[in-house]
């Protein structure tokens, strides 16, 4: 699939989901059920990863587990108007900056 025909469809998809969570829950934020559901699929994915021994983990699931988490944060930026590819590089470069500083060996590097 091209990323053009990838957008395209996502955004479809999101669209219909969004109408039918409204339609479902009134007076619900899209923006809380959205973040909610990104941290929920995103310890779905934490919770695979903890069930298996490292050399036998469900790879299949955890990447599907993934996309949905995925799925969720652009749905969720989107809403946000948050230009996540920007928010990516301006990180790369801080996180750039921090290892050059020898500030980078603790903790998260991408704080």
């Amino acid at each position: 699939m091209s990323p053009k025909e990838r957008a395209a469809r996502l955004h479809n998809l999101q669209q219909e989901f969004e109408r039918r969570m409204l339609e479902r829950n009134p007076g619900v934020s899209i923006i809380h059920h959205l973040a909610l559901g990104l941290a929920s699929e995103a310890g779905e994915v934490a919770s695979e990863v903890k069930k298996g021994d490292l050399r036998d983990l469900d790879v299949v699931k955890i990447a599907s587990e993934c996309a949905d988490t995925w799925v969720y944060l652009r749905h969720l930026t989107a809403h946000l108007g948050i230009d996540l590819m920007a928010e990516v590089d301006h990180k790369i470069e801080v996180v750039e900056a921090r290892l050059a500083a020898g500030d980078g060996t603790s903790g998260s590097p991408v704080k």
